[in-house]
């Protein structure tokens, strides 16, 4: 082996090293991961900020009532959504994507494509106990603010 290239082989071998760090840790190209816990009332993701691209979302329910997360891109704040009978009225807002209702307990994955700008993560769903006012989820509080950058 030469001299030159005895002397960028440690080079290289750093370079690719990090190159492989930063795709594991949803740096450059790859998949950008976020943890989202579900319970009553709150949805908390982490980070609460990502690039765009390939997003995979890692859904717990750690609640004791089945939960759903439901992505939706908008610049209002988390509380003013438009609601229709204690649901966000998904005609009439931009939904990314859905992990459908699951129990407490459980996980989920979603993965999607989502471009710059501002999302909101919530639970849509809507209990109606028989003799008992409705229970909306997105009313006491299951909504997170959630931000994708260039």
């Amino acid at each position: 082996m030469g001299n030159g290239l005895r002397r960028a082989c440690p080079w290289l071998l750093a370079a690719v090293l990090a190159a492989s760090a930063a795709a594991a840790c949803g740096g450059g190209g790859g998949v950008r991961r976020a943890s989202v816990t579900l319970r009553e009332w709150s949805v908390q993701p982490s980070p609460a900020e990502t690039r765009a691209g390939r997003v995979r979302f890692e859904v717990e329910n750690a609640g004791t009532r089945p939960h759903e997360m439901l992505v939706v891109k908008s610049d209002l704040p988390p509380d003013l959504l438009p609601v229709s009978e204690g649901r966000v009225a998904e005609s009439m807002v931009n939904v990314a994507g859905e992990a459908e209702a699951f129990g407490a307990g459980e996980k989920r994955v979603l993965e999607l494509d989502l471009s710059p700008g501002k999302y909101l993560l919530l639970c849509n769903l809507v209990e109606l106990p028989p003799g008992a006012p409705a229970v909306s989820h997105y009313q006491n509080g299951m909504v997170a603010a959630f931000l994708v950058t260039p």
